[in-house]
């Protein structure tokens, strides 16, 4: 089973009188944010461009890319790129933890940029995530713990996530072992952390667009960020896991056309 929170943006640019139509799947804690602004820096200053992120188009962002989606991007409509972006999956969970982390500045339970005012709005399964742990080697070595905290780390990563922390590839990309002929027959752009100005310039060198020169740094500080301590055992546990996250993240990157 497949489950976990991208954002699908839907851009249009214009390349040589052509209509280029793109959608930009933006797992959260993965450059997300400074993708989407490199989409719109393209977009205002290519004399290509025409109407860049519109604002009347979904955004796909904490929720799985949708099965309208897929018949559109195969079948109902011309894409011309599937961008996506991509983290190591261990260092994505390790980044949205303590991102999402109450000592980090979020109350507890923050859901979509809204600060809910109690628990009893608030999403129920992140508010016991952070009170069963305070760091992520915590999280990571309680995963396959019978306990109520063993529990709570199972259901915070997995496929059904209802918070922001499991929701990576297999969240957003839900179903896809089922679609990977129809995945693999789009064409893919992978913008990775690791490389994300390298990888934007290269999918905008094939769609005829400007080179972006600087990456906008956006939401990549935050107060807990250098706290990625994990114990040899967490690793290995929190990358067993994330067995599928690894092999959608493979078949993205092996298959990316930058």
């Amino acid at each position: 089973m497949l489950a976990t929170l991208p954002m699908v943006v839907s851009n249009v640019l214009a390349a040589k009188g052509v209509d280029t139509v793109m959608s930009f799947v933006h797992v959260g804690k993965a450059g997300g944010d400074s993708i989407k602004s490199m989409l719109k820096i393209v977009c205002t200053t290519s004399t290509n461009c025409r109407s860049g992120i519109r604002s009347n188009d979904p955004q796909v962002h904490l929720r799985p890319v949708s099965d309208a989606e897929w018949t559109r991007w195969t079948s109902t409509e011309r894409i011309d790129a599937l961008v996506v972006s991509l983290r190591d999956p261990v260092s994505r969970v390790i980044s949205a933890f303590n991102w999402r982390h109450p000592r980090g500045g979020f109350p507890v339970g923050y859901m979509g940029g809204i600060p809910y005012p109690d628990s009893t709005t608030a999403n129920p399964w992140e508010v016991a995530l952070y009170q069963c742990f305070e760091e992520v080697n915590d999280l990571a070595n309680a995963l396959y713990s019978s306990s109520w905290c063993g529990h709570v780390a199972r259901q915070a990563l997995g496929p059904n996530s209802v918070g922001h922390v499991g929701k990576g590839l297999e969240f957003y990309f839900s179903g896809l072992l089922y679609r990977i002929p129809v995945l693999l027959s789009l064409p893919i752009y992978a913008v990775r952390v690791k490389n994300m100005q390298d990888d934007f310039n290269c999918l905008c060198h094939t769609l005829h667009l400007p080179n972006v020169s600087n990456v906008p740094k956006a939401n990549s500080a935050y107060p807990r960020q250098h706290a990625t301590y994990l114990n040899s055992t967490g690793y290995s546990s929190l990358r067993r896991f994330l067995a599928t996250e690894y092999l959608l993240y493979q078949i993205l990157d092996t298959h990316s056309r930058c």
